[in-house]
């Protein structure tokens, strides 16, 4: 294929990016072929996403390897509820997430060195109540773009690989939270003001890997350190968004009460954090027949342990809620399991199934972050001829609703999501 054929392809596919909406932390879609054995396949990765799925495969690539690779997400509306009296949905929305990676093994087929560099999104998340019914929660709007490079050096010794390098993480985060403004009711006026605070995030971390192929299975383990992103917003933003006034006479007086609290507010250093988790992940895969491997992912992430000092999604009680809060997350597991057929020696059919518990804590309302458990069902497709090849697949994800039992009315939160992967590979 012509080098202008596959650049249109990419442009087509990366095109359609739109505003990011909420993932869990997770190595599923970095590449076509993992997409299609929904997040499996770390053992045994054979393209340059091993600098981030399994570095220590990187001394067993084929000299060069390049890796582009596109998701494209669609995420039904997430419906929330409070059983009898409110009923709202936030937009449907779909995104694009983009990856590349490039990796080289020194020395060619004998060589036993292996680099690799990498560029992904690990974790993205937009949530943003509208004003008609959000009010009464404390956070408006949560916007969470991270962006991370990787590096890695791998070293091959017989059967046995070892792999570490630096993650280099950054991004922005961004909150609008509603704060109240003006006198005493008694006063007759009142008011709610945004905040928006917005600050730049940077840290590094680390992975390492270990790796042991034999010709018919293999095994890795895999970990990677948890990073703390951290700041301070310097200021924000302040928008009036709400002025109640039971008497106009005395609006110009009450508004000169409420105009000092908003320079307070603007002039305030806002906390936000969002860290990511540790996250250890044992592999395995099997071929039990030439033409069939079977492939085992178990991911551990220790989401108890991160900070994150945005409020809470709580419904406004008589009293604004404490203001920062921090929230608590659930340490999850996430088993995948996938199957690899070859057709010939150019098609390969790929299937999985996975179950991932969310780290959302049951009293956390907040439709940004996967509310509950998901369960994956994906199917793909991969083609190579010569030193191309391109792997496609598709996964409907089912998400558990979140029933929060309430002593006057209960709260549902409800979300589904189907994703598609397109990955292209070069060798050279």
């Amino acid at each position: 294929m012509a080098w202008r054929h596959i650049v249109v392809l990419c442009a087509a596919v990366l095109g359609h990016s739109t505003a990011a909406r909420p993932q869990a932390l997770d190595l599923r879609n970095l590449s076509g072929r993992s997409a299609g054995l929904a997040g499996a396949g770390s053992a045994s990765v054979d393209d340059a996403s091993a600098v981030v799925a399994n570095p220590a495969m990187l001394s067993r690539l084929d000299r060069v390897a390049v890796e582009l690779a596109a998701r494209r997400v669609d995420r039904g509306p997430a419906l929330f509820s409070i059983d009898g009296t409110f009923e709202a949905t936030d937009l449907e929305e779909e995104r694009t997430v983009a990856a590349a990676f490039v990796g080289w093994r020194a020395g060619g087929s004998d060589g036993r060195l292996g680099v690799g560099l990498g560029f992904h999104s690990p974790f993205e998340s937009q949530t943003r109540w509208g004003l008609d019914f959000f009010r009464r929660f404390d956070t408006r709007v949560e916007t969470i773009d991270i962006e991370e490079v990787s590096a890695a050096v791998a070293w091959r010794i017989g059967r046995w690989s070892f792999a570490a390098g630096p993650r280099y993480v950054s991004g922005d985060l961004e909150r609008v939270t509603v704060m109240p403004v003006g006198s005493p009711i008694a006063t007759g006026f009142r008011g709610e003001a945004d905040v928006r605070a917005i600050a730049d995030v940077s840290a590094w971390g680390w992975s390492v890997a270990v790796d042991h192929q034999r010709a018919a299975w293999g095994a890795a383990l895999v970990a990677r350190s948890k990073v703390d992103l951290r700041a301070e917003s310097k200021g924000a933003e302040v928008e009036l968004v709400d002025f109640f006034l039971a008497d106009e006479g005395l609006r110009e007086g009450a508004l000169e009460v409420i105009e000092p609290q908003l320079e307070f507010l603007e002039g305030f250093d806002w906390p936000l954090a969002f860290d990511l988790p540790l996250e250890l992940r044992v592999a395995f895969w099997a071929a039990p027949h030439p033409r069939l491997s079977l492939h085992l992912d178990l991911s551990h992430q220790e989401w108890s342990e991160v900070l994150s000092l945005t409020p809470r999604f709580n419904f406004r009680q008589r009293f604004p809620i404490p203001f920062p809060q921090q929230r608590a997350f659930d340490d999850t597991l996430a088993a995948r399991l996938g199957a690899e057929i070859s057709l010939s020696a150019a098609w390969r059919l790929y299937f999985g199934v996975a179950d991932e518990e969310s780290f959302v804590a049951d009293r956390i309302v907040d439709v940004g972050l996967p509310s509950g458990d998901s369960r994956i069902l994906a199917f793909g497709a991969g083609w190579e001829h010569g030193r191309f090849g391109i792997d496609a697949a598709f996964a409907e994800v089912d998400i558990d609703d979140l029933v929060e039992p309430a002593e006057v009315r209960d709260t549902t939160l409800s979300t589904d999501r189907s994703e598609l992967t397109i990955s292209l590979r070069l060798a050279f």
